[in-house]
């Protein structure tokens, strides 16, 4: 296995990632890719993420959970994708290069590159030639959902699925241990890389008997070896799934916040209007829909439609099968709360019954699966016309390919270039020498945008240098304790405000120049028995928050 993956030609992939991904490859140390996103704060989200891996990694993983955000709440790290395995990746890049953001944007590359080889494994084991899997594998670097999300780097993590489908095939076809330690595995992966595929990838797994079982899959050895890729991927999952899964027990996504974030019909015709495709095709819209851009690629559909119907009757129907009800249903998801039956809203019993959906907040995102099981089908389309005619055949391929993946190009990659000085501002190295304390970072957010919360998740990344936990935070889900400090502080400095940082154990607030107006310079005065000055330069000013006896 080891030896297949490592093959030269495979790592076609990485000069293509960086190709597709340019210029970021010039700026490796100093920026990150922002995708579709507006702003960096998710980015920076993911690094801090990512950094925080790498930090409880050289303390064996204690208090794993417990990350300095959004203090004194306890498990605040499992309030988001907390992606173990893509830290585990990035740590030694980061130890060696002292570059957190070199170290992340390797990795990213180095995700898009397994993306495409992960492609070619699952395609030559559906006994595709070797120069259409290769091909298909480039479909998948490409993939335009992926270059949507290259600000959510666990959303850009397909690899592992792909290795999934791969070993689920094989067992099903020949039940050996060696399929099922890869099937255990690649499931395992998925989950430990992004919950939200994991959690995806799972509903797929459990219809999967449905088309795939056969009589012989219970005989003993068949059994016994199924029994091992359950252990492994439980094995893989303990420590961290049961884990999150009580922390996050007590949070529901809303009604709204679900609609707002489902899928309609026509974003599966709809591109990213920075692609160089975009309104080319005369079926695509350039208007209309939820604002997601969910469209497959015009080169990946023809092919896919093409092994449509070249498979009718030259593959195994079963699997064929679970490929086409995989499309429907991955579609279908897509459309969250959006879809219905009447009265009956397939999604919200869905909801109510399947562990972790009442979390989640974006059921538009199964969109992606549906592009994998095209992209299967795109495969046995170019084995199909790689073999028809000839030179006829081939040639059709490569114009196909080509001119697919050019309507696909989303160049020049947006980048942020990343502050040069946030980990080593001076007032960070002051505060570093300071006894342990919580703090608080003023401005707030203004709202619940996105972009907003900038700001906070620098302070995320700061925190990381100056050891204090702060009362601040940025994540996936919000808890109630944040959103009651927001209310409080909006009014600091006055006592209701001084008395809550007391009570969750602040003992610095540190202010940008942003957030001071001659009204609230004229507050601090009248509180200056509560907060002393300890810290200014230019841009930071930072006060103690002294006692009640003091």
């Amino acid at each position: 296995m080891l030896t297949r993956l490592f093959a030269l030609r495979q790592w076609i992939y990485l000069p293509l990632a960086i190709v597709l991904t340019w210029p970021l490859a010039l700026h490796l140390p100093t920026h990150l890719p922002l995708g579709a996103e507006s702003a960096a704060t998710v980015p920076m989200f993911n690094l801090w993420t990512l950094q925080w891996n790498a930090d409880r990694l050289q303390a064996l993983y204690a208090h794993y959970w417990h990350a300095p955000i959004f203090h004194d709440e306890t498990g605040a790290f499992a309030f988001s994708d907390p992606q173990p395995l893509t830290g585990l990746l990035f740590a030694p890049i980061e130890m060696i290069s002292g570059n957190p953001v070199l170290a992340y944007n390797l990795v990213l590359l180095l995700i898009l590159t397994l993306n495409g080889i992960a492609a070619y494994h699952l395609l030559r084991g559906l006994d595709i030639d070797d120069i259409s899997a290769l091909l298909g594998g480039a479909l998948v670097v490409g993939l335009p959902f992926v270059f949507r999300e290259l600000g959510v780097i666990q959303l850009t993590v397909l690899f592992p699925v792909l290795f999934a489908l791969r070993y689920l095939y094989a067992f099903t076809q020949t039940t050996t241990l060696r399929h099922a330690v890869g099937l255990g595995l690649a499931i395992g992966a998925t989950f430990l890389t992004s919950s939200f595929y994991g959690l995806f990838l799972s509903m797929f797994l459990l219809i999967s008997p449905l088309f795939l079982l056969r009589r012989d899959h219970f005989q003993r050895e068949a059994l016994r070896n199924f029994a091992v890729a359950v252990l492994i991927a439980v094995a893989l999952l303990a420590p961290v799934v049961p884990s999150q899964a009580r922390l996050t027990a007590r949070f529901s996504r809303s009604t709204e916040t679900i609609s707002n974030n489902s899928a309609e019909a026509v974003d599966y015709l709809r591109l990213d209007t920075r692609t160089l495709g975009h309104d080319v095709a005369p079926w695509l819209q350039t208007s209309g829909g939820s604002g997601q851009r969910l469209y497959p690629g015009t080169g990946l559909l023809t092919l896919a439609i093409i092994g449509l119907i070249s498979t009718r009757r030259t593959t195994d129907p079963r699997w064929i099968n679970f490929l086409r009800t995989g499309i429907v249903v991955a579609v279908l998801i897509s459309f969250g709360l959006k879809f219905n039956l009447g009265e009956w809203l397939p999604y919200q019993t869905l909801r109510d019954f399947y562990p972790g959906l009442r979390q989640m907040r974006s059921p538009f995102r199964m969109a992606v699966f549906a592009q994998l099981f095209l992209l299967i089908f795109a495969g046995y389309g170019l084995a199909r016309l790689w073999r028809w005619r000839a030179l006829i055949g081939r040639g059709l391929v490569v114009v196909i390919v080509t001119l697919g993946m050019t309507e696909l190009l989303f160049l020049p990659a947006r980048l942020h270039e990343f502050p040069s000085d946030l980990r080593d501002a001076a007032w960070v190295m002051w505060l570093a020498q300071q006894d342990a304390g919580a703090v608080a970072m003023l401005p707030l957010p203004g709202g619940g945008r996105v972009r907003e919360f900038e700001f906070t998740v620098e302070s995320m990344l700061q925190s990381l240098e100056h050891g204090h936990p702060l009362v601040n935070g940025y994540s996936g889900l919000f808890p109630s304790s944040y959103r009651e400090m927001t209310g409080v502080m909006n009014n600091f400095p006055n006592q209701a405000s001084l008395e809550l940082l007391r009570e969750r154990g602040v003992t610095h607030v540190v202010i940008d120049r942003t957030w001071f107006t001659d009204v609230r310079q004229e507050r601090l005065r009248e509180y200056a028995s509560q907060l002393e000055r300890v810290y200014a330069d230019e841009r930071t000013t930072i006060f103690r928050v002294l006692s009640t006896d003091t």
